[in-house]
């Protein structure tokens, strides 16, 4: 295991075919990331330039250079999960490769995923864009103005990035695979056209392109996807990964567009998104497409353009005489502890005269001098200290520049510019050192800024002491101020002594009607409950009374159909007529009728 695994970044490479030692390669890599890859497996970095690959390549065959193709304006655009590759308009590594007779080779280290590789990696697999982490600037923004002008100016950009430890210059110990393509073979000649330089830019975006779509879904199985988000009060592009379910997508889009997540509608390309628990991946939805969000409780957008439209938000507006008649202001604080302004040493300070050096102009606020006191009325125009300096005599500058040599002597300081000359010769001719617009341009801006701070460094250092004296001055009166308004409380805290006993007993007496009213609530529940209960049981003594009388109804009902039944048949009636006239016969019988 290597330095760079232990320490920083854990390495694979994936090859796609065998390249043979009898041919030179230019290796294109992507992305570039906020450090070029070469930058951290080389320790034989030369520059980049047209000379520098020549020079290489023209070494024979076996030899071969890695050019990070996106250069510095990629290195812009270097976020954790992205692949964002600047390769279109980049046609000089293919015009080098033709001229020396090199084949292309293309190379991508991926972002994200998990890799199922032998031998395994130790963790999720990263990318060269995900070592670091950069803060995200817009195009058009001051900062991506500002470094893009860096860019043009200097040939290199500064990414505002962040890695591991409290200083961040370390990278995140991330995995890296990085995948090695086929190699593109071109046809040497001296003076390529544009067509032929087309055409083999065509076949390595190809190449680059198969590498992509071959390992994306192994090395990259969590890479983001580019979707527009749609609502009736916004519209905007978002970053999402795409296996998140379309559950968790309505969570995450609930602060971006403002409708809750359970009352949010998806829409994809006209079609309704039912199923919450597919992917982004399974539900459709793909690169730069546009994902439409509707609210359930807003069907006919009665609600859109409350987030946007301010004329809807009741306004109160306090004119400037009402808020100085307020007493509950801090303006009124102010006034009645005499504080910041309208304290005495305030007002004397404005009575005092301006110095004489200073003039004072009440047409444009102008001051010429120095700068005025604190407390005064605030200026407009700078000052200018450039008319107090004086130019230094041709000698004196001289003795200044020579004393500012290294060495004690005359002797020691032209030895130190005889030797710095001659190295600085050695290397630039050994091509130790090669030097080019951007080495003549950054030296250029040293010795400008060098000028510039020494000019500015007297005024500058006056200009400073005497702000700082202001500053004490300043200080002083506010602690000042601030020991007699604290005395001044603790005098009235004094003064409130007899407060503290009859703050005492309200507490107790606030205690007991606390208890009070926490019996009265008990028996006000307990005398609900009972009523609850009588109201149960009355209710269940009018349903027993009410079964009851329906069951003896049916039972009297019952025996009146049964004995009629038994008076409409006739063997009934024949035998009760038979045993009526028996009783009778017997009654006369026995005489007794």
């Amino acid at each position: 295991m290597s330095f760079l695994e232990i320490y920083l970044i854990e390495f694979r490479m994936v090859k796609e075919d065998e390249l043979p030692s009898d041919k030179a390669y230019v290796f294109g890599y992507h992305p570039h990331g906020i450090i070029g890859m070469d930058l951290l497996q080389s320790m034989g970095i030369c520059s980049v330039t047209k000379r520098s690959c020549e020079r290489i390549l023209r070494k024979g065959p076996g030899n071969a250079i890695t050019i990070v193709v996106g250069g510095a304006a990629e290195s812009l655009n270097a976020h954790p999960g992205t692949s964002d590759l600047i390769l279109k308009k980049r046609l000089g590594f293919i015009k080098i490769a033709i001229r020396e007779g090199a084949n292309l080779v293309p190379v991508f280290s991926f972002v994200g995923g998990i890799v199922l590789i032998y031998p395994p990696l130790n963790s999720a697999v990263k990318g060269e864009n995900d070592i670091y982490q950069q803060l995200a600037t817009e195009d058009g923004s001051t900062i991506h103005k500002l470094q893009k002008t860096f860019q043009k100016i200097f040939g290199f950009t500064l990414p505002l990035f962040h890695g591991r430890d409290n200083l961040g210059l370390m990278p995140y110990r991330h995995p890296i695979v990085s995948v090695v393509g086929k190699a593109i073979e071109v046809e040497q000649t001296s003076n390529p056209s544009q067509e032929m330089l087309e055409d083999v830019q065509s076949r390595y975006i190809d190449e680059l392109m198969r590498i992509w779509d071959k390992y994306k879904d192994i090395y990259a199985a969590n890479r983001t996807l580019n979707v527009f988000v749609t609502s009736p009060d916004t519209h905007s592009e978002r970053r999402f990964l795409r296996n998140i379910t379309l559950s968790e997508l309505r969570a995450r889009l609930e602060p971006i567009v403002g409708i809750p997540s359970q009352n949010q509608t998806l829409t994809l390309d006209g079609v309704l998104l039912m199923n919450m628990n597919l992917s982004l991946v399974d539900a459709g939805v793909r690169e730069l497409s546009t994902l439409t969000v509707g609210d359930i409780t807003d069907e006919k957008n009665e609600r859109g353009g409350q987030y946007t439209d301010v004329s809807q938000v009741e306004k109160y507006d306090m004119t400037d005489e009402e808020y100085k008649n307020r007493s509950d202001t801090v303006l009124a604080y102010k006034k009645a502890n005499e504080i910041g302004r309208f304290s005495k040493a305030a007002a004397e300070a404005e009575k005092e005269p301006l110095p004489e050096h200073i003039k004072y102009n009440d047409d444009d606020f102008s001051l010429i001098g120095s700068l005025a006191r604190i407390g005064q009325q605030p200026l407009k125009a700078a000052i200018s200290a450039r008319q107090y300096s004086q130019k230094p005599a041709p000698a004196e500058k001289a003795s200044s520049l020579i004393d500012s040599l290294p060495g004690n002597s005359v002797v020691s300081k032209t030895g130190s510019v005889v030797l710095g000359t001659g190295l600085t010769a050695a290397a630039i001719s050994q091509e130790l050192y090669v030097v080019n617009e951007e080495s003549i341009l950054a030296i250029g801006s040293l010795i400008l800024f060098a000028y510039i701070a020494k000019i500015a460094r007297e005024p500058y250092n006056s200009w400073a002491s005497s702000q700082i004296e202001k500053m004490k001055n300043v200080l002083n009166a506010s602690r000042t101020q601030h020991t007699e308004a604290v005395q001044s409380r603790i005098n009235n805290v004094g003064e409130l002594k007899d407060v503290v006993n009859l703050t005492k007993s309200l507490f107790a007496l606030s205690k007991e009607t606390a208890q009070t009213e926490s019996k009265v609530y008990e028996l006000t529940q307990q005398n609900a409950v009972n009523a609850e209960v009588k109201s149960v049981l009355d209710s269940w003594v009018r349903f027993e009374a009410q079964e009851r009388e329906s069951e003896q109804a049916q039972l009297t009902q019952t025996v009146i159909n049964n004995i009629n039944k038994q008076i409409s048949d006739e063997k009934f009636q024949k035998d009760t007529l038979t045993q009526a006239v028996a009783e009778i016969e017997q009654l006369v019988k026995d005489k007794k009728i």
